[in-house]
């Protein structure tokens, strides 16, 4: 099996931990690598980025980094809500920047292009409303947004990733390559409508697939076991698939 190289980037107001259990329950030939966005994690003392082209710089730059001399070598991108998109503008940046694309995206928990919708006050909003808005999503318990020193110092970190993800625009471009597989939480009122995540079909050329866990918006965390499962077996047979091309377009020895 070819070795597969996946980046993954988090859920808004999250960090690159929360993938920190992923490397010890995938098979030898995958390689987990969390992508830290700036302003949290091991990146807390650098600037938090609210523009798109900014950060897609920078992570681009990451991705670059990271592959190293084994710039040819498959690699892959997976993403949960804000994660879903900044990986989707990572594919098409890393497609202009270097002529390479992933040939496996997987989105979470992120509606389609034409389901976003508009929403930029999240920077300058009342603090109640990013409050209010954290609570619908049910991951914060109400003892920790109730903690004043908590909510002061998530709320920079919430407030600019929702603004990133309010300010998303889709640009026309031409569809991806390689394969694309969504993941939908069947209680989540973001993707409840199927419709928002068959919709990425039209992103790609490749493979579209669509898998559904029970549980809501973070089904990442609570069905982490069956979606890692289900990430595996996809990348897997992307590998297969390429391991097979590659022998039949072999040449034959003279």
């Amino acid at each position: 099996m070819q070795p597969i190289r996946l980046f993954c980037l988090p859920y808004a107001g999250g960090a690159a931990h929360i993938y920190r259990d992923w490397p010890r329950d995938v098979p030898a030939w995958l390689t987990v690598t969390p992508l830290h966005l700036p302003g949290r994690g091991l990146r807390l003392r650098d600037p938090l980025e609210p523009r798109w082209d900014r950060l897609i710089d920078d992570l681009a730059g990451s991705i670059v980094a990271s592959l190293g001399h084994a710039s040819d070598s498959p690699f892959a991108l997976y993403g949960h809500s804000l994660g879903g998109l900044i990986a989707f503008e990572l594919a098409h940046a890393l497609r202009e920047r270097i002529g390479r694309e992933p040939v496996w995206l997987g989105i979470g928990g992120c509606p389609a292009p034409a389901f976003q919708t508009v929403e930029n006050a999240w920077l300058t909003c009342p603090e109640q409303t990013v409050i209010a808005e954290l609570e619908r999503f049910g991951q914060t318990s109400p003892e920790l947004l109730a903690n004043r020193e908590f909510v002061e110092m998530i709320l920079p970190v919430v407030r600019n990733d929702f603004h990133l993800y309010g300010t998303w625009r889709a640009r026309p471009r031409a569809p991806l390559a390689g394969a694309l597989h969504v993941f939908g939480g069947r209680t989540d009122p973001a993707t409840q409508d199927l419709a928002s995540l068959d919709g990425w079909r039209s992103e790609t050329f490749g493979a579209f697939e669509r898998s559904l866990f029970d549980g809501g918006h973070f089904f990442i965390d609570a069905q982490r076991r069956a979606l890692l499962d289900t990430i595996t077996s996809s990348l897997n047979l992307i590998g297969l698939l390429r391991s097979r091309r590659d022998r039949i377009e072999q040449p034959f020895p003279a």
